[in-house]
């Protein structure tokens, strides 16, 4: 999920399918955040999605791009798109 992986690559058919829904007040959104680090760089992703089906990138806390967030990715050498990946 956090890694921007489709829909289709996880055990669910929509990503708000993931929110979880328990008790009288159900939850606003899902959030996973992710470290990596090399040497001394830090990076932080992270991917929240909304009961609308809306979803945020964020890298190290700013809004960005499912482009950006995927070339991050791949310079940290994390190659989603690789298909035996998951």
């Amino acid at each position: 999920f956090v890694l921007g992986i489709a829909t289709s690559s996880l055990r669910s058919e929509k990503l708000v399918d993931l929110i979880w829904k328990s008790g009288a007040k159900p939850n606003r959104a899902a959030s996973v955040t992710m470290v990596c680090r090399r040497g001394s760089e830090e990076v932080s992703f992270e991917r929240k999605i909304f009961p609308t089906g809306r979803t945020e990138l964020r890298i190290n806390g700013e809004n960005c791009t499912k482009h950006e967030y995927q070339r991050t990715l791949e310079e940290m050498n994390i190659f989603v798109k690789t298909k035996n990946f998951l």
